[in-house]
């Protein structure tokens, strides 16, 4: 299914599946009424959003072998157009509300509750779009955007954003691709989770599209900590140092054309 951008997305198109009931805890597919005759799995892509601080990779505690891999991906507009990094923050706001609404009519099914007030779903419930909060304090930090959190686990892969799929990434070698401020859009699976008593979405990634792959430090000021100079130093994407691979034919479209005519 094609994935969509945050112009076409529309939240009253959302539906949830079957919950799958597993020893873990619960599981349910969001679903998306794409045409009058077809339901399926939710694909969105994203705008273009910072991956501020790289990749974060993620062990099993028992094995130490590598789990998965996460990205934090903050909601700034200096890449991007605002009104874009705008509805994708209220679309996903409008998300939680929906969730949180079918929650409590569902929440036998999904929490294992026979009844449950707004109060405590809203303690209960991740929301989508996380925040910092200000030193030694409850409060949110307004001064710095909300970031997404998404995961890559089963079936992802990176491309260029000329096309290039990005073969053989490897635990070793995925920091070169995905960097700290790297600019990605991200093509994502939002799944509900239901474990112990805590609930949130889930966010699969299917696709990262690399926009820029990131930065490094200028270590010739790196002892003149008063200098601007020696923060951080953009570097474009090198697509050359990628494999081109020509069987493109199963890849998704990457949308360049989010039109900033919304409505939902």
């Amino acid at each position: 299914m094609e994935p969509l951008t945050i112009s076409k997305f529309k939240t009253k198109n959302i539906k949830f599946g079957k919950t799958n009931n597993t020893n873990f805890g619960n599981f349910t597919d969001i679903l998306y009424n794409y045409n009058t005759n077809k339901t399926s799995k939710l694909y969105i892509q994203t705008p273009k959003l910072l991956c501020k601080f790289g990749v974060n990779k993620n062990y099993n505690d028992s094995t130490g072998k590598l789990k998965d891999y996460t990205l934090s991906l903050y909601l700034y507009d200096e890449q991007e157009s605002p009104i874009k990094i705008s509805k994708l923050k209220q679309k996903f706001q409008k998300m939680d509300i929906k969730i949180l609404k079918y929650a409590k009519k569902n929440c036998k099914e999904w929490l294992s509750k026979n009844n449950i007030t707004d109060e405590e779903l809203d303690c209960i419930y991740y929301k989508m779009l996380k925040y910092k909060f200000l030193p030694d304090s409850e409060e949110i930090d307004t001064s710095k955007p909300p970031f997404i959190t998404v995961k890559l686990k089963n079936f992802w892969k990176l491309r260029t954003s000329e096309g290039v799929i990005i073969e053989d990434v490897t635990e070793d070698n995925i920091s070169k691709y995905i960097n700290n401020n790297s600019i990605v859009k991200v093509i994502i699976v939002p799944t509900i989770w239901c474990v112990g008593d805590r609930f949130g979405v889930s966010q699969q990634v299917r696709e990262v599209i690399i926009y820029d792959q990131g930065c490094e430090y200028n270590k010739d000021n790196k002892d003149n900590k008063d200098n601007k100079d020696s923060t951080l130093v953009q570097t474009k994407l090198d697509v050359s140092m990628f494999t081109n691979n020509t069987n493109n034919t199963n890849n998704y479209d990457i949308s360049d054309s989010d039109s900033d005519n919304y409505s939902d």
